[in-house]
């Protein structure tokens, strides 16, 4: 073998050998909640409208749709940090559904001011969706004062009922000594 065949080779084993000793990067989206990733996620969800499947596509450092369900679900304290951003974002595009009503004007051959009627219906649309939305997650808010009523009136007769039936359930397990 030549001098040049003996660096060649040499120069193969050692590019070998550093491919097989150099660490994989970690790949993949996070399974394991922490803080500072809570906060993260929480601070994306109150300034952006979009919807969290949406959002858990677009961030890399989101966790899969369904493993942010589980956090919710299982993490009181993200569960309430989450509820928290999400009240914040609704109230921020509360705020916005006058810009939201905004349409395009145009002149028609006539010389006439018009909207199109089209462009208008999907303005429409947008708002009462908003509107339905604030009302579901901020109600005290946003929500119908009747429907407000009716709960308060629910509220105060399953109350009366607890009320009834643990006097029952006292009354049923008096002991006297």
């Amino acid at each position: 073998m030549s001098k040049k065949d003996d660096e060649k080779q040499k120069l193969a084993k050692s590019k070998k050998s550093e491919s097989q000793t150099k660490v994989k990067k970690k790949m993949g989206r996070p399974t394991i909640l922490n803080d500072e990733l809570a906060d993260y996620i929480c601070d994306i969800v109150a300034t952006d409208h979009r919807s969290m499947a949406v959002l858990c596509k677009e961030y890399d450092r989101f966790p899969s749709f369904t493993s942010l369900k589980d956090w919710r679900l299982k993490n009181s304290d993200f569960a309430a940090k989450y509820a928290k951003a999400k009240r914040f974002s609704v109230e921020m595009q509360a705020e916005n559904l006058l810009d939201m009503c905004e349409t395009d004007k145009f002149v028609d051959e006539k010389g006439v001011e018009r909207i199109d009627s089209g462009k208008a219906q999907v303005q429409r649309l947008k708002v009462d969706t908003m509107k339905w939305i604030a009302s579901k997650i901020a109600p005290k808010i946003y929500g119908d004062q009747k429907q407000l009523e009716s709960l308060q009136d629910d509220n105060s007769q399953m109350k009366e009922e607890i009320r009834h039936l643990r006097a029952k359930l006292d009354a049923k397990n008096k002991k006297e000594y």
